[in-house]
């Protein structure tokens, strides 16, 4: 029990439902995680609704500007959106 408790704190406990991202040797996904893991762990594309995804990626582009990474381009934020809302909740 202590550590599935441990594990829940380190995030690496995958809620019912949710099947890890098993796309570590995509293109898709290593664009991805080039971009959104500089700051924080990558969510999970079903974490969210398809909908949810662009306020999350410009919320998410904000607080990396205040950090000092550059902002995403166009073309660069329509991949990841495509990526993440591809892959979203139903």
């Amino acid at each position: 029990m202590l550590v599935q408790f441990i594990c829940l704190l380190a995030g690496c406990m995958v809620r019912p439902g949710y099947a890890p991202v098993n796309e570590e040797n995509s293109e898709e996904f290593k664009f991805y995680q080039s971009k959104c893991a500089l700051c924080h762990g990558l969510p999970h594309p079903r974490r969210h609704y398809a909908e949810d995804w662009p306020f999350i990626v410009e919320l998410m582009q904000s607080h990396s500007e205040e950090r000092g990474f550059p902002r995403l381009d166009n073309d660069e934020k329509q991949r990841i959106l495509d990526y993440l809302q591809s892959r979203a909740r139903d």
